[in-house]
């Protein structure tokens, strides 16, 4: 079920992002963490906090390194165990 929604969560932030819109991507953001912590992944949990970072301009992330970590977070979001 978290899986599912950390992978829902993921797919609005990319849609928000390609349409620039940084308060949406603020809260997907924080869903997606919320989806991590719930599966007790803190690769996840981590990488969507940096989401987050970005998408509020504390820690700006080139746009490679936005797809980078979008990359990996779906990959883990994928195959998302307790231990990831």
């Amino acid at each position: 079920m978290y899986q599912a929604h950390l992978t829902e969560e993921l797919t609005r932030f990319e849609q928000d992002l390609a349409r620039q819109d940084k308060n949406s991507m603020v809260r997907f953001a924080q869903r997606a963490k919320d989806a991590a912590f719930s599966l007790k992944a803190p690769v996840a949990l981590a990488l969507a906090d940096r989401l987050e970072q970005a998408a509020r301009d504390v820690e700006p992330l080139e746009p490679d390194a936005m797809q980078d970590t979008l990359a990996t977070l779906k990959a883990l979001a994928v195959g998302c165990a307790p231990h990831v």
